[in-house]
């Protein structure tokens, strides 16, 4: 390990590009136009004024002004879109030194005045964490960046991949989710499998079957959505009839919202299979339901609006209502998702903007 992050170090302190040297890919790999970005930094401006703090933390104002580590990771991926290194640090430092664990995970949840309650990690916030510094490390000539990002991904590789009656699954932490732990485990969370970031984790991990765990990931994502289970949380004691879980929240969630983000960044030949099954489930809006598929309530914030729009427009060709591409706080997770959403379109699907007038 130590050998292969003293390569990675060395790929940018001789100048060689680590997009060549790593192939690193996504919508974010490289910098948005110049205008674009202009434009953007006035958006993530107002996401800064409400959600991050002067010592780099995220806050979650709905669930009293907690800090966890998925909201330092999308943080760090918009500041890296906006092409905001300072401010990108600044998310950056507050998660290395408030949340890192000694084994280079993330713990997930801070709560300003007591510190870090639950050490535990979410491989959510741990692979967008490895993927954007490896971005960022590449973009701003960073190997702090890179040599943290090759830690995470072999902590990744190392703690969280699982196998399981011939397939990989990723864990959603190490601690809580396997056989031993629930009574119809293992339970995965199918909005963790962030397909693009997964692909630069692997490219920086390079020993361990991460090819196999996406590919399980999307193969059980086509099958819950084919079985009606597309919850946030599922079992998969039986991988070729995953259920939603006994005993946690199972009915289809915030969390299960970014299955449609993973899969329109997926670039996976499942992908577009996968996007229509989603869309025939969401019909244009996502609603809260319970595990008998109850809905519970609308979810209609711009940001989950945009992403059921784009959603709709990889799979019948509609452009997005032009309103949704305007930018106003609303709530934490669904102005990241906003934001992120934006970025999406204008970088790998410009055929979903509408023509101004």
């Amino acid at each position: 390990m130590r050998t292969l992050i003293s390569t990675l170090v060395m790929s940018l302190l001789i100048g060689v590009s680590q997009a060549q040297a790593l192939q690193f890919s996504g919508p974010f790999a490289q910098p948005l136009h110049p205008e674009f970005t202009r434009w953007y930094r006035s958006y993530f401006a107002e996401f800064k004024r409400a959600y991050i703090q002067a010592d780099g933390s995220v806050i979650d104002p709905e669930n009293g002004g907690i800090t966890h580590s998925e909201g330092q990771a999308y943080g760090m991926l918009i500041a890296l879109i906006a092409d905001d290194p300072d401010t990108f640090e600044r998310v950056w430092r507050f998660a290395r030194i408030r949340l890192k664990r000694p084994d280079q995970l993330f713990s997930w949840k801070y709560v300003p005045g007591h510190s870090v309650v639950d050490v535990n990690n979410a491989s959510d916030a741990d692979v967008l964490i490895a993927s954007t510094l490896a971005l960022a490390a590449d973009r701003w000539k960073r190997p702090d960046y890179l040599q943290q990002a090759a830690a995470t991904a072999d902590a990744i590789g190392r703690h969280l991949l699982e196998g399981h009656l011939g397939r990989v699954l990723l864990k959603p932490a190490i601690h809580g989710f396997g056989a031993a732990d629930l009574p119809d485990g293992p339970v995965i969370n199918l909005s963790y499998y962030h397909f693009s970031a997964l692909r630069n984790v692997a490219e920086l991990a390079p020993g361990y079957p991460f090819a196999q765990m996406m590919e399980t990931g999307m193969l059980l994502k086509l099958r819950a959505m084919e079985l009606g289970t597309t919850a946030d949380w599922v079992s998969v004691a039986d991988p070729v009839n995953p259920r939603p879980a006994a005993t946690l929240p199972s009915g289809f969630g915030y969390d299960a919202i970014r299955i449609a983000w993973n899969l329109l960044v997926a670039e996976s030949e499942w992908q577009q299979i996968g996007l229509a099954m989603l869309d025939a489930k969401v019909a244009g809006a996502f609603e809260a339901t319970d595990q008998h598929g109850n809905v519970l309530h609308a979810m209609s914030d711009p940001g989950y609006d945009l992403l059921a729009q784009a959603l709709e427009c990889a799979v019948h060709g509609d452009t997005v209502p032009m309103r949704l591409l305007d930018f106003d706080p609303t709530t934490y997770y669904a102005s990241a998702l906003h934001l992120m959403t934006i970025a999406l379109l204008y970088s790998q699907r410009p055929e979903c903007i509408p023509t101004s007038s």
